[in-house]
């Protein structure tokens, strides 16, 4: 038995995921990256992007092998900002691993939090044969 509470543990699981993921897919996009002209806020930006774009990708897999959702249910159950899940999914869409749900001949949506519609996204197969090479 553990004295960790839920919070943690699920921090800690974001935590596990999240570096697996860095080094699972860290190459397989481009790395952020400052200009040397840029202020050293931006270099540090650039670094912490390297860090975990990689793991936010494979974050998003994992969460979309459950079910599908939005970005804003995506970073409501991995406790990422919603814009920053939204840009780790649209590259798993570029790379074929993300798809729009389709219903009824149109792209599902839900509502956002103001009441807008919101894509729903699912895990296509390739996704699934990613997330199976990065978990071995």
């Amino acid at each position: 038995m553990t004295d960790e509470t839920f919070a943690e543990t699920h921090a800690r699981t974001v935590r596990e995921i999240a570096e697996a993921g860095a080094r699972a897919m860290g190459g397989l996009f481009g790395e952020p990256v400052a200009r040397h002209t840029d202020p050293e806020t931006s270099h540090a930006a650039a670094d912490d992007a390297r860090r975990t774009c990689g793991a936010g990708r494979r974050i998003v897999l994992k969460y979309l092998t459950v079910e599908p959702m939005t970005d804003f249910e995506l970073a409501d159950r991995t406790g990422w900002q919603q814009t920053s899940i939204g840009k780790r999914r649209g590259e798993c869409v570029q790379a074929g691993w993300v798809a729009v749900v389709w219903a009824d001949g149109a792209k599902l949506t839900r509502p956002a939090p103001s009441g807008s519609a919101a894509l729903v996204w699912q895990i296509t197969a390739t996704g699934r044969g990613k997330l199976r090479e990065i978990e071995g």
